[in-house]
């Protein structure tokens, strides 16, 4: 798929076929969400701020959702009265600081809808947080809403300019676009923040009904992640990335760190890859991934936060 900056009304239709739901990366709303109100214009500065302040992600305005799951495009929004000009400005007059990198997409609708448009605003993770909204609070991303940050929460966000702020992802490199066989990825480490780290230890819990498959990782342990109160079987993975030639992770570059594939038996399972990582100077980070086949035979991967710990934390041999 597309970046979300180049999305086009068939992207938009193609997350609503897919049944892509909001997460803490992606955040449906509906038109009306976009007024001249006070109240509009704060919800706005409040979202997009918690964005920031989290690990990025994408709004959506034009999207209709039930239980978090979309189901339509609406009506859009008239160009002529709420410009994608007039979202930009809002954005920049009412969250401090100035958040840097943020793109807006103007999406042209068809049909009945001819004329009207929808909205996608792009939201980095930023290296200046904390920000501030325009009610004088600061907000974060947690499961499906922005809520308000705690003291403590403010003052981590603030180190990032002197942490590592690590991350870990994944690149499709086979499977894609062919429904049960094994999808296979890169799995490398990226630091978003200016303060480089010497080193890292990543460890992987994927969920057992697809470890079997896993390749490049070694032997796993046995365990079980605890995510709402629920058990979820897992295989125990641990990695360690030192760098070549004692290389540090400098921030903006990928670093690949193993190669993974997972069983997708059929349309209907789910892949969870729950992921920790440990390195000098920075807090714990952690994140999980979960991988389905869409309706159309094309992989969906939806990176989230949430909050989950493992029933017993592995014991590592070094």
């Amino acid at each position: 798929m597309l970046d979300p900056s180049e999305w086009n009304e068939s992207e938009l239709l193609q997350l609503i076929a897919d049944q892509v739901t909001e997460s803490v990366s992606l955040d449906y709303k509906e038109s009306a969400a976009l007024q001249k109100t006070d109240g509009k214009k704060t919800e706005l500065s409040k979202d997009v701020s918690a964005f920031a302040n989290s690990a990025g992600g994408v709004l959506i305005y034009g999207i209709q959702e039930d239980g978090h799951v979309p189901v339509a495009l609406d009506n859009g929004l008239d160009p002529s009265d709420i410009s994608k000009e007039w979202v930009e400005q809002v954005i920049n007059s009412r969250i401090e600081r100035r958040i840097d990198g943020i793109r807006i997409r103007q999406v042209a609708l068809s049909g009945t809808r001819s004329g009207r448009v929808a909205y996608v605003v792009v939201v980095p993770a930023s290296t200046r947080a904390p920000h501030m909204a325009s009610d004088h609070r600061y907000y974060k991303r947690f499961n499906f809403e922005s809520v308000p940050m705690e003291d403590y929460e403010v003052r981590d966000v603030s180190r990032r300019l002197v942490a590592p702020d690590m991350r870990l992802g994944l690149e499709l490199v086979a499977g894609t676009g062919e429904m049960l066989v094994e999808p296979a990825f890169r799995v490398y480490l990226e630091n978003r923040a200016a303060s480089a780290a010497s080193f890292a230890l990543v460890t992987l819990h994927v969920s057992a009904s697809c470890s079997p498959s896993a390749s490049g990782l070694g032997t796993g342990v046995n365990n079980h992640v605890i995510l709402s109160g629920s058990r979820i079987p897992v295989h125990s993975y641990k990695l360690e990335w030192r760098g070549g030639l004692r290389l540090p992770l400098m921030r903006g570059a990928r670093y690949h760190v193993t190669n993974l594939s997972v069983s997708l038996t059929d349309s209907a399972s789910t892949a969870r890859i729950f992921w920790e990582i440990f390195a000098p100077e920075a807090d714990p980070k952690t994140g999980a991934v979960s991988l389905r086949w869409g309706q159309n035979g094309s992989l969906i991967v939806d990176h989230a936060e949430c909050d989950w710990h493992l029933a017993q934390q592995p014991i590592w041999s070094i």
